[in-house]
């Protein structure tokens, strides 16, 4: 989802009242030629927005207020019809209902449990709906009424039941809108996936949740932080998670795996975020035009990268938690004429989004660019000779901002692609595009591709996040020692690390650590040790044990991790099941 940067400095500034646009709202209260200006340029806005339009939604008396201008843009980008303006407004202000699914590895039990407890409950509430496309419920209550219920009531012993699932693995709290991008690849059991934009790992989850053991999942993400995040949360799938390499890279650079690429591309780039204004309510307090324009550029670089990444015949979703058609059908547009024929928007997703979230809308192949006082220009041309426009804002914008001729073939492609709209859905804001690539990959794009973004300094990985060097085979006399270790913890005389779903790796160069690797993962590491791919691997695999050093001579003891005692619940579960 949405990774919002320079918000809180912003937000500071705001509190402060002494961000420009708001010293320029002091300055016309107390001069009425410059309220007479400001009112003229309001009048230009729509002048130049609404020409010909017999429908004209006339803007808020404070439309340069951030909140009232997040509303004037998108009346002017007519992104609802007229008539489902308020309901759409009043959907931004209502808090997320409470959604989850199903683990792959829930017991039979709990599910049970959970089956009863929720149908019961949907009888009386119609509101609640099974996600059957997911294996998940959507409840009619927010996470705040919930925790709110009163002892003894429906509503506490419903939140006691999602608790517990949560804290035990077999529940996963996600999203309507996060759950889309899984669900239009349909990953099989053996796909090769890359996640660009991994963290927090919602979306990594729920793929490696599909994978068998000759799958593997390569969850990308820029900052190191957010990649520990990213290895913590996806400990709870347990020897699942052994089929997950994380690597640190910026996305639009993001390195070959050897000569192979990838069977399906998750592509969530980073965004405004003003579709997640419902989990988020501040998100509309600090929106401006300037946002979507900073972002167009480098959304546009990782998806062509994660293009050229993408095998012959192999899915990539791109998707934002964006409304913005500049963020959204803009980059798809130009990705798929800069390509050449090599991509294709997949037809169907509608009906697959439909089904999920209860609604949906196709995409837009009209839009309007609009400079910062909300008037529309016909081209980039246009703009830069707008004697209003300064500089500094005129470097802003693109070419590949501009729609297609509404004669483009490119048109009919955009109006496949998806927009969950919170009145519809009951969601967040959300784009996605399903693409297949059917051709090569040009070797050279049709004209100069961007030029890169600058980024705010040197990058670098702290040392021990560099690589997964160290990653090599136990010795067979440890392995041996610590698989009799293990079969000890688990009560499985006869265990071997292959009974687990993989091989036991050292990943440290003391071999304090041992982690579970599948042979998808192995093939992975090694490939970075031989030096066929530059991956910047922070971690790989399940860590499952530990070592401790003994005090004053003591020999030292290996520890099973939280990981670790998970895999062995799940081993014995199912050794009781069969």
């Amino acid at each position: 989802m949405a990774k919002r940067s320079r918000s809180m400095g912003r937000a500071a500034k705001r509190q402060r009242g002494v961000l420009a646009s708001q010293r320029e709202d002091v300055e016309a209260a107390g001069d009425p030629s410059e309220s007479a200006t400001r009112s003229a340029r309001l009048a230009q806005a729509h002048a130049h927005a609404t020409a010909g339009s017999r429908d004209v939604v006339w803007p808020d008396c404070d439309a340069w207020r951030p909140k009232s201008m997040f509303q004037l843009y998108y009346k002017l980008q007519r992104i609802v019809e007229r008539w489902e303006w308020e309901d759409f407004m009043s959907a931004l202000h209502q808090p997320l209902p409470v959604t989850f699914r199903f683990a792959r590895d829930v017991s039979a039990s709990f599910r049970s449990e959970g089956n009863q407890l929720l149908t019961a409950w949907a009888r009386r509430h119609p509101r609640t709906r099974e996600l059957r496309v997911v294996d998940g419920w959507q409840l009619h209550l927010d996470k705040h009424e919930l925790r709110a219920a009163e002892g003894g009531s429906e509503e506490a012993a419903l939140h006691r039941w999602l608790v517990r699932g949560s804290e035990s693995g077999m529940l996963v709290r996600q999203e309507v809108a996060s759950m889309l991008p899984a669900v239009l690849l349909d990953v099989p059991a053996d796909a090769i996936v890359l996640d660009m934009c991994a963290s927090p790992g919602s979306k990594t989850t729920q793929v490696l949740e599909k994978l068998g053991d000759n799958g593997l999942v390569v969850a990308n993400d820029s900052s190191p932080l957010r990649c520990n995040t990213l290895a913590r949360r996806t400990g709870s799938l347990g020897h699942r998670s052994s089929s997950l390499v994380v690597t640190c890279h910026p996305a639009q650079a993001m390195p070959r795996l050897r000569d192979d690429g990838f069977t399906r591309i998750v592509c969530d780039v980073p965004c405004t975020g003003d579709g997640t204004t419902r989990k988020h309510p501040e998100v509309m307090q600090r929106w401006e035009v300037a946002l979507a324009l900073r972002h167009h550029p480098l959304q546009l670089q990782i998806a062509l990268r994660g293009a050229s990444l993408l095998q012959e015949g192999g899915l990539m979703c791109y998707s934002t938690c964006s409304l913005n058609p500049i963020e959204n059908e803009a980059v798809v547009a130009e990705l798929l004429r800069r390509c050449g024929g090599a991509l294709e928007v997949v037809d169907g997703a509608l009906a697959i989004a439909e089904q999920l979230a209860g609604g949906a809308a196709a995409g837009m192949s009209t839009w309007a660019v609009l400079d910062f006082r909300l008037i529309r220009h016909a081209s980039v041309e246009e703009l830069r000779a707008a004697p209003h426009v300064p500089p500094e804002e005129r470097r802003l914008f693109v070419r590949t901002m501009w729609p297609p001729p509404p004669s483009s073939p490119l048109c009919e492609q955009l109006h496949r692609c998806v927009r969950l709209i919170p009145h519809r859905s009951d969601s967040g804001g959300f784009f996605v595009a399903l693409l297949r690539k059917v051709a090569p990959f040009p070797l050279r794009s049709p004209e100069r591709p961007l030029k890169p973004v600058a980024a705010a300094g040197p990058f670098s990985v702290s040392g021990r996040h560099r690589s997964c060097t160290p990653y090599s085979r136990i010795p067979q006399d440890v392995e041996a020692r610590l698989e009799r270790h293990l079969a000890i913890a688990a009560k499985y005389p006869t265990l071997r690390a292959s009974a687990l779903g993989g091989r036991l790796f050292s990943c440290s160069a003391r071999a304090s650590r041992v982690v579970l690797l599948t042979s998808a993962a192995e093939r992975c590491c090694n490939a970075v040790e031989r030096g066929e791919s530059r991956l910047r691997i922070t971690h790989a695999g399940a860590h499952i044990l530990k070592r401790r050093r003994g005090a004053h001579g003591e020999r030292p003891r290996w520890l099973l991790t939280p990981v670790g005692r998970r895999i062995l619940k799940d081993l014995r579960s199912a050794l009781l099941c069969a």
